[in-house]
């Protein structure tokens, strides 16, 4: 199969880092955990009034850190949630992992995540064909009030790959990549190797050549 030749216009990342179990006891008392989330994401801008506690819902009870310069960190009971609106560079992506697991095991033991998810957003446009053109590789629609999309999945739960014209710019592209790594340590030289490798596996089924900054 040709590569198709992408250029990314905005590309949004969430990482979801999961808990072995409930951390209770942390959001109980979530003062230490404060203190830790502005520490470590000082360099992004993290200040007092950008904390936010929420307790009244148990299932949603959580502490968010807002980021200006990058977006949210936000601690569950049972996973912690970093969100970037804007990703600049892989540089920049790695930094607030690794802030946000400091700020975690600065914090408590419990903290620490065991299973990861990163979730990538991608508008796009196409350097020489539009949505259109390259989506009829894959599936036809039946009729112009059809909206074609497309999604690989992986038999083993590694992730997916969604594909759809942009809602932005006609003719190109959204493209959301989920990739889930289970079992390896909150650091970004266990967990990016094994990121990028799978989201090369998913592009090259896809058909598709395009540099993500994460």
């Amino acid at each position: 199969m040709s590569i198709v030749p992408v250029e990314p216009e905005q590309v949004q990342v969430r990482y979801v880092g999961y808990f072995k179990d409930p951390v209770f006891q942390v959001l109980g008392n979530p003062a230490r955990l404060c203190q830790n989330l502005l520490k470590n994401f000082k360099p992004y801008g993290a200040e007092i009034r950008g904390l936010n506690i929420v307790l009244a819902v148990l299932s949603e009870a959580h502490v968010s850190c807002h980021l200006p310069s990058a977006g949210t960190a936000r601690v569950f009971l049972d996973r912690f949630e970093l969100f970037l609106q804007n990703a600049q560079d892989e540089a920049q992506v790695e930094g607030l992992m690794e802030s946000g697991w400091l700020a975690l095991a600065d914090t408590d033991d419990s903290l620490a995540t065991t299973r990861h998810e990163l979730i990538v957003s991608t508008w796009a446009r196409f350097r020489d064909n539009d949505f259109g053109s390259y989506i009829r590789r894959f599936v036809t629609s039946p009729s112009e009030r059809w909206q074609p999309t497309v999604q690989f999945s992986h038999d083993d739960e590694r992730g997916s790959l969604s594909l759809e014209e942009s809602n932005k710019a006609p003719g190109g592209l959204w493209m959301q990549s989920v990739i889930r790594i289970d079992g390896v340590e909150p650091a970004v030289s266990e967990v990016m190797p094994l990121y990028r490798d799978r989201l090369k596996e998913q592009l090259h089924v896809a058909g598709l050549g395009l540099d993500l900054p994460v």
